[in-house]
């Protein structure tokens, strides 16, 4: 929902109605609250002239140990999201793809790097676009428990 934030405040005047954003972005004002510090914190962003500014146009994010627990929280929030946008949007057009499929022991690696660079890719291009509506995409790789 990060995004969400930084969209829905962008150009928002300094006393903007909290309530309303965190209601519009669709969390609790307690996240917001903690969204909009670490924002502020990490210079991502900042108020100019009385309204808030953001240069960042996108967020990426990976922690390479796996472990933190604020990523986690916050992909397992990115999950809900998937889940409540199935539920409610799967018919007007939002797209949900699973793809099973078998792979070689040793590949792994080089299967979340060609995932990486797509991401890169999208994101270059997302850049190149006009700042219009927040879109979501969440990528989920693993493999299954049982072997072949």
């Amino acid at each position: 929902y990060v995004p969400a934030v930084i969209f829905a405040l962008n150009g928002q005047p300094e006393w903007a109605d909290l309530n309303r954003i965190a209601v519009m972005v669709g969390i609790r004002r307690e996240q917001l609250d903690e969204t909009l510090a670490q924002l502020k914190k990490n210079s991502m962003l900042e108020i100019r002239d009385g309204r808030y500014g953001c240069e960042a146009t996108h967020l990426a994010y990976r922690d390479k140990r796996g472990k933190a627990l604020s990523q986690k929280k916050f992909l397992r929030e990115q999950l809900q999201r998937s889940i409540d946008a199935f539920e409610t949007k799967y018919e007007s057009g939002a797209k949900f793809q699973s793809h099973t499929f078998t792979i070689s022991a040793d590949s792994f690696a080089r299967y979340e790097a060609q995932l990486n660079s797509i991401i890169e890719r999208i994101i270059e291009e997302a850049d190149a676009d006009p700042v219009e509506q927040v879109a979501q995409l969440n990528l989920q790789f693993f493999t299954l428990e049982r072997r072949l």
